[in-house]
């Protein structure tokens, strides 16, 4: 199976029911296909940046906090084996098995993948490793990952609209 960085690295932005290039290599690739032409092509979504945060920053961090690893790698690899994400190797000279954590590295897999697998890692966290409610969880981790002066500025906000709350009263 091709994984996602062996594919040409061309952006296309959706406009209605048309793909436009949208970088240089997507540009030359449109080129390069004659008009009136048939082609086949692989389409997929880039990762998303806040959810790799949110796994690394956030649920393998407060795995460590917790004190149920010891590291953020090994936080991460023991929970792609939970989620099943792992590539099975076999010993040839005696048999053993042995799971292999696979990568989840932007060009490794697609956005849909991941998103498969952030469910079944939230799951497993929440029930086997922290005994929490996924909500209470996701609000933790989104308090852990948020900067110090965006906290400061919603309490603001939310403080004002109390006052502004209490004299409508």
């Amino acid at each position: 199976m091709r994984k996602v960085h062996d594919k040409p690295q061309a952006l296309w932005k959706r406009r209605g029911h048309c793909l436009v290039p949208a970088n240089d290599e997507a540009e030359a690739m449109l080129r390069s296909v004659k008009e009136q032409a048939e082609c086949v092509a692989t389409v997929w979504s880039p990762r998303s940046v806040q959810q790799l945060r949110l796994w690394w920053g956030g649920l393998m961090r407060l795995l460590v906090d917790n004190d149920i690893f010891p590291s953020k790698k090994a936080a991460s690899d023991a929970t792609k084996i939970a989620c099943g994400h792992v590539e099975t190797v076999i010993m040839p000279d005696d048999g053993e098995i042995e799971l292999v954590p696979e990568s989840i590295a932007f060009g490794s897999i697609p956005q849909a993948e991941f998103n498969a697998i952030m469910e079944e890692a939230l799951r497993v966290i929440c029930n086997r490793w922290i005994g929490a409610d996924r909500g209470d969880l996701l609000a933790e981790i989104e308090e852990m990952l948020t900067p110090p002066e965006r906290k400061a500025f919603g309490r603001r906000v939310n403080a004002r609209a109390l006052e502004h709350a209490g004299e409508m009263a």
